[in-house]
């Protein structure tokens, strides 16, 4: 009989634990797909929540109002091929008489369109070129997967390289970038740049892909027990190709040389102000530090945009005609 419970006892044992890896590949692909992959699955209600929070937004009709407003605006679609031989498509939209170019990238499944489109007629009588590209393996843009940075930071260079070469070879550049977009800057920014990049703008970027995919596992699924971090991370290299541990702001910013604007939102449930934090401590180079209270992800712009402005014109100002490091 005892002989019996024990057989009975391992088999149990033996398929819970067939069943609890199952579980595991289940999900694991899931946030695969969910995080990295072109082809979204759908987004957990909870995390969709914390990314949109119900107030500070604005209205549909006002985002398709500034939409219309910026394409209408004169521009035209430039493409590149970058060194992994995908074509990267951007939209340049030149000002007459400009003092400098900004080279801006999008957040993760988000887009030029709508990130930037508050914001660009105040830059644009600022003076400012602006190039906006849609990040690889979203919009226009080839490529199968998202990087989080570590595979756009090497495309923001190729960017600044077509600048260099086609659109505007004499002017100021700085790096502008929101959310993923702002990681995708500060991790370019452990490169060399030349000496035409004179800045960077990053506006609630994460620390690491590693960091922000735990924090956002942690807060969307919140039923999962244990570190599924480990095997997702093996599972983004066996189809995307890279390691989400392979590079961090925090490893670039040790390394940069260019002025850094840092910006977030203290209301962020998304990415935590916390991660802004700790980049602008890890930043060696000059650097500054705007806080928006109220804010959520992406929406410090909305809150307080005299505050906003303010910022971006004392920081163009100290370095448009300074020659970097």
């Amino acid at each position: 009989m005892r002989m019996k419970r024990m057989v009975w006892g391992a088999v149990t044992l033996g398929v819970v634990g067939t069943l609890s890896a199952i579980g595991t590949a289940v999900v694991t692909d899931y946030l695969l797909k969910f995080t990295v992959d072109r082809r979204r699955p759908p987004i957990p209600k909870a995390l969709w929540n914390r990314v949109n929070p119900p107030g500070g937004m604005p209205s549909r009709e006002q985002m398709d109002s500034f939409q219309r407003r910026m394409l209408d605006l004169p521009q035209k679609t430039v493409r590149i091929k970058n060194r992994d031989g995908l074509t990267l498509v951007g939209h340049w939209l030149p000002v007459e008489n400009a003092t400098r170019t900004l080279l801006m990238m999008h957040g993760w499944r988000s887009s030029w369109l709508n990130d930037f489109c508050g914001i660009v007629p105040f830059l644009q009588d600022c003076g400012c070129n602006l190039l906006l590209v849609e990040q690889r393996g979203q919009g226009a843009s080839e490529g199968a997967y998202i990087g989080f940075g570590v595979l756009e930071q090497h495309d923001c260079l190729d960017w600044v390289h077509a600048l260099q070469e086609t659109l505007c070879p004499h002017l100021p550049i700085y790096l502008v970038g929101i959310s993923m977009g702002a990681t995708t800057v500060l991790m370019a920014s452990g490169h060399p740049l030349p000496d035409q990049v004179r800045g960077i703008v990053a506006d609630c970027g994460f620390t690491s892909p590693a960091a922000i995919v735990s924090c956002c596992v942690k807060s969307g699924f919140p039923q999962l027990r244990g570190d599924l971090l480990p095997m997702f991370n093996l599972a983004v290299r066996r189809r995307a190709g890279y390691r989400l541990d392979a590079y961090s702001t925090l490893t670039a910013l040790r390394d940069n040389v260019k002025p850094v604007l840092f910006i977030h939102g203290e209301a962020d449930t998304f990415v935590p102000v916390s991660m802004t934090l700790e980049n602008y401590r890890a930043c060696r180079a000059p650097k500054e530090l705007l806080l928006v209270e109220g804010a959520g992800h992406g929406l410090s712009y909305v809150f307080d945009h005299e505050a906003y402005q303010q910022a971006l014109k004392a920081f163009f100002a100290r370095y448009d005609a300074k020659q970097s490091v």
